[in-house]
């Protein structure tokens, strides 16, 4: 009797796993932007329903110096977003170059250098509105002396999100 029962059993969990497995995915989602997936598996996340992405434009990196001391900043790295999945923020921006003495990894949402923002926490500067497209703008603080960052320059950046997602590639100064 007993060995009817486990059989019975594990007949229905392989019923409900293959029943599951064949149609989970042709379940359709519409995600928050209104685009239709054909699979329930065709996207990242089930709530939120995607990655964030560059925008169609590049990021657009301003040619000058950064803040310093009592300096203001005379270039700035705005980075537009396609925020395909829930709300987060930028934990992370770092510019890197050869022309550059150091890493870029602080910054201000003003030119001036004592407006630095804390990036390791959510806070409305920082703040990457769920489903939605939209552009931020830095502006570099150097932690030594003040760096110049010169037209044409070609730098890398690297940004990272509370999320854990990331984006990276590089931009040239304008």
């Amino acid at each position: 009797m007993r060995r009817r029962i486990k059989i019975t059993l594990a007949i229905m969990v392989l019923a409900f796993a293959l029943l599951l497995g064949v149609t989970l995915p042709v379940f359709a989602y519409t995600n928050c932007h209104g685009t239709t997936f054909e699979s329930y598996l065709q996207y990242r996340h089930p709530i939120c329903g995607g990655f964030i992405t560059l925008d169609a434009i590049q990021p657009y990196l301003q040619a000058g110096n950064t803040a310093y001391a009592n300096t203001s900043a005379t270039a700035k790295f705005t980075l537009p977003l396609n925020n395909g999945s829930c709300q987060t923020f930028i934990q992370a921006i770092s510019l890197s170059g050869s022309n550059l003495t150091s890493p870029i990894s602080s910054w201000s949402m003003t030119p001036d250098s004592n407006a630095m923002i804390d990036l390791y926490a959510s806070n409305p500067s920082n703040a990457v509105t769920g489903c939605s497209t939209s552009a931020l703008t830095f502006y570099p603080i150097s932690s030594g002396s003040s760096q110049l960052i010169t037209a044409g320059e070609t730098v890398n950046f690297l940004v990272v999100f509370g999320n854990g997602d990331s984006i990276s590639g590089s931009v040239n100064a304008q």
